[in-house]
Parts: structure tokens; sequence; C-alpha cells
């Protein structure tokens, strides 16, 4: 056990070191334009900016919950439809639809807050 941690205790001085000693790259200018603007414009890329792709991925990911969301209080409806009178089914189902609407509020909710950012910042 002890000669394992000398070991350890080697390699991470070692590596520790290592790092500390390290100087910084000069391979990119600290200065200028890092893109050919030619090669910008036809990129075919649309020119926006890290925040409005962030509300994008945001808007996307809250819509697919969202539509999760629909498909569980449908589910919920089914349950409930089909139960035949069997309580538990209900009892089930009930807690599905109730579950789905919280989680159907908080996910709309998200979003007034994403857009609201949205229009604050944009």
């Amino acid at each position: 056990m002890k000669h394992t941690l000398k070991k350890l205790a080697s390699v991470l001085s070692v590596a520790i070191g290592s790092f500390a000693l390290g100087q910084s790259v000069i391979a990119a200018p600290t200065s200028g334009t890092y893109i050919n603007s030619s090669l910008q414009s036809t990129s075919g890329l649309p020119d926006l900016s890290p925040v409005a792709i962030t509300l994008n991925i945001i808007s996307t990911f809250l819509s697919v919950i969202g539509l999760i969301a629909l498909l569980l209080i449908i589910y919920a409806g089914f349950l409930i439809l089909t139960s035949g009178g069997n309580e538990e089914k209900v009892k089930k189902g009930r807690e599905t639809l109730i579950w789905a609407v919280i989680g159907a509020t908080i996910i709309l909710s998200s979003l007034g807050i994403t857009l609201f950012i949205d229009n604050l910042i944009g």
C-alpha cells in the first residue's frame, strides 16, 4: 500500500510539475481578423450571435419536452378511459394527468422566460 502511494505521489508530482512549467503557445495572431471576410460571407451559415444560437437550442429543447408532456396527457386520458372501473388504473391515470399538466405548466413558463430574456438581450 505504501509503495502504491509513493508511485501515485511521484506520478502526480511529475504531472503537476510538467503543467506548471508549460509556456504559452504563440500560434494565433494577437490582433487582426481571424476569418477571411470573403470566406465568411460565402459559408452559407446565418450570421447569428452565440446568444441567439443558445436561445434557439433552448426553444427547440423546450418544444420537444412540451411534445412529450402532451403525449403524457393523452396517455393519461387513455388510461382513465380504458380503466373499465378499475380504481387503480383510474388513480394512475389521474396522477399521470396531474403531473403531466404540472410539467406542461413549467415548460410553458420556461419558454416564456426564454422569450422574455430574448427580448431583453436582442
